[in-house]
């Protein structure tokens, strides 16, 4: 029986019921987080509830629970649906709950869940030979949000799928921004740069920058134009659920050569590195 967190308690995850007012259904008021959990205990917890709570003071919706009263049902979480060796995934969204009048939110009224499952996993060929990107043209409305905004990657899905690609690239006005559901970075003579405006600060992103770092590489977090792209020397991009996975081909456009670069190769080790 798969369990949940809900509303205060761990539950049978077919016992919850979600008011069809709820403001995360009406209105997509609502905010969300996917944390990766190694053996029961959630990566880099504290990074992802400053995220959650900056997401939601940015919409002026509440957190119902503190930093140490989540954490604690999630490991709970996690123990009780047995993923307490190797991978999981944990996905947490907070909503403004059952409205009144359909849009009137009520501080104290929240909806909190919080699902833990089995691992994502990816074509092992995305790691050994590298992925694509599909290119579209578009920009978040709340970019350094995390909220349930995704209706567009939805929607490009079988898209995405149909082009063989491994993730969707959002641009707008010649500058990259991100990936539906990940952050981006290019590397050109050594020198990695990510983009730095209007996207989401991934938290893969954040541990990737100091692992670059703390091997002796400079990097820049700029604006990062879309014809860089076509002279990158190496491209990756990095999330909760891929880790760190090259890229090697935008569009059929390949990126330089076409094979995983060096640089990439030894970022990608040193973050397996840092999950152990």
């Amino acid at each position: 029986m798969t369990m949940c967190f809900w509303n205060g308690a761990i539950v049978p995850l077919d016992e919850v019921a979600i008011s069809p007012y709820d403001l995360g259904f009406l209105r997509a008021y609502a905010v969300y987080e996917g944390i990766l959990a190694i053996d029961g205990e959630p990566f880099h917890f504290d990074d992802h509830y400053e995220r959650l709570r900056a997401s939601a003071h940015t919409l002026h919706l509440a957190l119902p629970y503190t930093s140490e009263q989540l954490l604690f049902a999630m490991r709970e979480l996690l123990r009780q649906n047995s993923f307490i060796e190797g991978r999981a995934t944990v996905r947490v969204l907070v909503t403004g709950g059952p409205a009144h009048h359909g849009i009137d939110y009520e501080t104290g009224n929240e909806t909190c869940i919080v699902l833990a499952e089995p691992a994502v996993v990816h074509n092992l060929r995305y790691y050994e030979a590298g992925g694509s990107l599909m290119l579209h043209e578009f920009q978040r409305s709340l970019p350094t949000c995390k909220t349930v905004e995704y209706a567009l990657p939805v929607s490009l899905q079988q898209e995405r799928i149909a082009s063989g690609a491994a993730e969707i690239l959002y641009h707008t006005h010649g500058e990259l921004r991100e990936c539906s559901t990940a952050n981006i970075f290019i590397i050109k003579n050594g020198v990695i740069a990510t983009p730095n405006e209007q996207v989401l600060f991934g938290i893969t992103r954040k541990v990737v920058i100091e692992l670059a770092c703390e091997l002796g590489y400079r990097v820049e977090e700029r604006a990062v134009m879309l014809e860089e792209l076509s002279n990158a020397d190496e491209v990756f991009i990095t999330s909760s659920f891929r880790d760190v996975m090259p890229i090697t081909a935008v569009g059929t456009i390949p990126v330089a050569d076409g094979a995983v670069g060096a640089i990439t190769k030894k970022i990608m080790q040193a973050f397996q590195e840092k999950l152990r």
